[in-house]
Formats: C-alpha cells, sequence, structure tokens
C-alpha cells in the first residue's frame, strides 16, 4: 500500500513537471486551458487515491482511524469528482483551438474518468500485466474498490467516542447475542446477507476496540444501532460486566 501511496503522487509530480516543460510548446491560452484543466481533474483525483492508501495504511497500526469521517468525506468527493469530469468535457469543446489539443486533452480526461472509476466503482488495477485485466473483465471478476465499500459501510450514528455503557444508558444501542443472529452461525463470525446495510465498524469498548456490524434497527419509530459482536467470543462483554439485563423493563426498545 506504500507503493501505491507514493506512486499516485509521484505520478501527480511527474505529470506537472512535463506539463511546465511543454507549456512553451502550447502556443494559445485556450490550449493551455483545457489541457491543465484536464490534468488538474486528474491530478486531483489521483492525491484522493494517495490519502486513501494513507488512511489504510494508518490502520495498520491504528485499526478504525478515521473510519467516522473517512466514507461520509469520500462520498462528497466523489460527488465533487463527477462535477469536475462534467466541466472538464466543457471546457475542452469551450476551448477548442486545434483537433490536436483537443485530442490530448481527451485522452488526459478520459484517464481521469478511468481513475475514478477505478477508485470509486470498481477495481482496475490488478497486475502490470494488462491481459490480466481483460481476463477479470471477460470473467465478470471485477471487485468493488476499496473507497466504495469505505463509502457503502459509512453511516449516520454519531456513535463513536461513547462507550458501551454511555451508549446503552442513551438508550442508542441495542447489544446482540451474537450466537442467536444469522451473521454467527454456531458461535463463528459470519458476513451479513449481500445488499443488506450493516456497516463493519470498529466499536470503542473498555476491552479496546472491537470489529462488528451495525445498522439501523427501527422499534417504535425510532432507530438505533444493533450491534453484533465478531470477535472474543460469545460472552467476550456481557450483560453481567456492566450489570445489564435485558429482560428489564428499562431495557425494551
Amino acid at each position: 500500500m506504500t507503493n501505491l501511496a507514493v506512486g499516485e503522487l509521484v505520478a501527480v509530480v511527474v505529470f506537472w513537471i512535463n506539463f511546465f516543460l511543454f507549456k512553451k510548446l502550447i502556443i494559445t491560452i485556450k490550449s493551455l486551458i483545457s489541457i491543465s484543466f484536464s490534468l488538474f481533474i486528474r491530478s486531483f483525483i489521483l492525491v484522493q487515491g494517495s490519502i486513501f492508501w494513507c488512511i489504510l495504511i494508518k490502520r495498520i497500526s491504528k485499526p478504525g482511524f478515521a473510519a467516522k469521517y473517512t466514507g461520509k468525506i469520500y462520498n462528497k468527493l466523489k460527488i465533487l469528482d463527477v462535477i469536475l469530469l462534467c466541466m472538464g468535457v466543457l471546457v475542452i469543446i469551450l476551448n477548442y483551438s486545434t483537433f490536436f489539443i483537443m485530442v490530448i486533452s481527451f485522452a488526459i480526461w478520459i484517464f481521469a474518468v478511468i481513475e475514478w472509476v477505478n477508485y470509486y466503482k470498481l477495481q482496475l488495477s490488478y497486475s502490470l500485466n494488462p491481459v490480466v485485466l481483460l481476463k477479470y473483465i471477460m470473467q465478470r471478476k471485477l471487485r468493488r474498490s476499496k473507497i466504495a465499500n469505505e463509502i457503502d459501510n459509512s453511516f449516520d450514528f454519531e456513535i463513536y467516542g461513547e462507550t458501551l455503557e454511555e451508549a446503552h444508558k442513551n438508550f442508542k444501542t441495542k447489544i446482540v447475542d451474537g450466537q442467536k443472529t444469522e451473521f454467527v452461525p454456531d458461535g463463528k463470525p459470519g458476513i451479513p446477507p449481500k445488499n443488506s446495510k450493516f456497516s463493519l465498524v470498529n466499536y470503542p469498548s473498555k476491552l479496546g476496540e472491537m470489529p462488528m456490524y451495525i445498522t439501523a434497527k427501527e422499534n417504535n419509530g425510532k432507530k438505533y444501532p444493533a450491534i453484533i459482536y465478531l470477535n472474543r467470543g460469545f460472552g467476550g462483554i456481557g450483560d453481567s460486566e456492566f450489570g445489564w439485563d435485558e429482560e428489564s423493563p428499562k431495557n425494551n426498545y
């Protein structure tokens, strides 16, 4: 991942160095605007990718790093990128000077679109050998991009920073017995059904951050995050530890 993070930034630097080296060959203002705007869009998307790889690298030593905000921020960047890409087409067309310049501008723009798809939709980078990508396309085995998964796993509940005790006290959290859910058959961690709205997060607790699934669970018109433990086994942190009684009237959700 370090190579990916550094590689994207190096690519941006190389692009702009070449741009300024060959700038003198761009003889009109319209040509300059057309090429530079396309290059800006591509560079902007590459920087987003580099930052995301840096976040994933940080999560190796600090699980859950920036998990609360990353998906939401990148969802907004995804929309902003689409707007910029649409503007790019208009900028290229409105600043037409020569056919050659237009071809170069659209070529840079197309590469920007490919980078956007690679980051926000489907992973297109698997190997330096293009045959590998072609094979994945033919077999329809392209994977969803990591940023796409990050966006899907973002959630609107402001529960990070709360301990389980505080969340329970504020009636925002429902503790679910992992062994009694479809996600953990036979007491072993499972995966939520496809197209479900469950998000994998690291929830803070007195025993450290614990990976678990969270979703909006509606009861009596109110929504609460439902938590299913994924590690430390059944009872790793249970009712008895904090004196919680799920059968108590005060805990009726």
